[in-house]
């Protein structure tokens, strides 16, 4: 295009006057001019590009940010539940259980609760047996003590469970009665609850057989507790606290609850054990499987003493919960309230039966050591 542009420019200069025109002047002006033309172009176009990015920054700046996600703080491990497993113990000896230190606590109350809930829908007529002050003098001193009886939820009544220390004593370490260490007797300690023993108000101290005849709360079962009292005993153990089972060489009437050494259940007669050899001690065990899944034994023990017929009785269920912890149950019959020394009226027959006492202690609710 530029050389036929040149040979107009030729042909026209040769048709007009002359004068001082150079043609190669001219088209190299015509080359500028178009350079120009297409630098701006591409300054245009750079220029644009420039305020589109410009805006977009803009844009973006005046955006709101997205929230940091919080930072979760790391959960705690849980403490591990106390291990309450009892040690291995001598097969050949001979252990007690006693508790001590009481604590009142809500878990106690609770437990106390259910108690008073299942003896209002099955036993309503029954209430508790206690030791109280007949009379005082003006400094508040007992001339005496009388039994008398109080309904299950009274204020004041004794029928009640609490924590207590419990603590497995080797009965065959010597105690020196001038300088007694009881520690040293101790092979095994943990916490039990258990209804108060004995009926009496004790305040501030509660100490005795966690485990065995004539011990525990004294139930009026027909509301009158004339002829015959029951000592009704019900300790929870915690998880791995408690063995199933007896010794038939070392078991008394008062100790089928107190398995702590032999695992099973064997029917078994001991002659002159207790009293000599004009007793005999009768044990009829079984076991079975709870409706939940529970282990069941239960024992009935019957010491009879030959001279003149006496039957003491005991019964006992011990349910290995789905928890792991251990529910001792026992009632064993004593003499009533209008009993005398000499009078020869015995008690009859535990008031409560092996199935009674079945769902006692079935009724008595899972809870947390």
């Amino acid at each position: 295009m530029t050389e036929d542009l040149k040979i107009m420019l030729d042909h026209a200069s040769e048709q007009s006057p002359p004068h001082a025109l150079d043609t190669d002047t001219v088209v190299k002006r015509g080359r500028n001019r178009v350079r120009r033309r297409g630098l701006a172009l591409v300054g245009g176009a750079a220029l644009s590009v420039a305020a589109v990015t410009a805006v977009s920054v803009a844009v973006a700046s005046s955006l709101p940010t997205a929230p940091k996600a919080e930072e979760t703080p790391p959960v705690a491990a849980a403490e591990p539940p106390p291990d309450y497993t009892l040690p291995d113990l001598d097969p050949d000896g001979r252990f007690e259980w006693n508790s001590a230190e009481r604590t009142d606590d809500a878990t106690g109350a609770q437990l106390t609760a259910a108690l008073t809930a299942y003896f209002a829908g099955h036993h309503p007529e029954a209430k508790v047996a206690r030791w109280g002050p007949e009379k005082t003098d003006v400094n508040g001193n007992n001339f005496s003590y009388v039994r008398n009886l109080a309904e299950l939820t009274e204020p004041q009544s004794t029928f009640q469970v609490s924590r207590y220390t419990n603590q497995l004593i080797d009965a065959e370490v010597e105690l020196d009665l001038e300088n007694p260490d009881l520690e040293s007797r101790v092979v095994y300690t943990a916490p039990v609850y258990r209804l108060w023993n004995g009926g009496e108000l004790r305040t501030d101290v509660d100490t005795g057989a966690t485990i065995g005849r004539a011990t525990g709360a004294p139930i009026a079962f027909d509301g009158e507790g004339a002829d015959q009292l029951d000592d009704l005993q019900v300790a929870l153990f915690p998880p791995g606290g408690y063995r199933t089972g007896h010794d038939a060489t070392k078991d008394s009437i008062g100790d089928p609850g107190n398995g702590h050494l032999v695992e099973g259940c064997d029917d078994h007669d001991v002659k002159g054990h207790h009293g000599g050899p004009g007793t005999e001690v009768t044990y009829r065990c079984d076991e079975l499987a709870g409706p939940n899944g529970e282990r069941i034994t239960t024992v009935a023990a019957r010491e009879t003493y030959k001279q003149d017929g006496t039957t003491l009785a005991l019964n006992t269920v011990v349910v290995i919960r789905t928890d792991g912890t251990a529910l001792v149950v026992t009632d064993s019959p004593t003499t009533g309230m209008e009993w005398t020394q000499g009078s020869g009226d015995g008690p009859g027959g535990p008031a409560l039966d092996l199935d009674e006492l079945t769902e006692l202690a079935l009724a008595v609710p899972l809870v947390s050591f």
